[in-house]
């Protein structure tokens, strides 16, 4: 079986030399904001070399374009 993960979104992606990491967000299930709504929290951490980032930057804007 394949683990599958959710995300909401990013948060931030940061490189330290060659090395890209990338910070996973959901919505919190209990964490509410002064308003009431869900925040966002981190969930995961995504961490490759920076040419595997590259090419996933390049598959996700092949995806990208044929959404369009």
């Amino acid at each position: 079986m394949i683990q599958e993960i959710y995300t909401d979104g990013i948060s931030e992606v940061t490189v330290t030399g060659s090395i890209v990491r990338v910070n996973l967000m959901s919505l919190s299930p209990s964490e509410r904001d002064p308003n009431g709504k869900p925040v966002l929290v981190l969930r995961q951490r995504l961490i490759l070399p920076a040419d595997a980032f590259a090419n996933a930057i390049d598959l996700m804007q092949q995806v990208k374009n044929s959404l369009i």
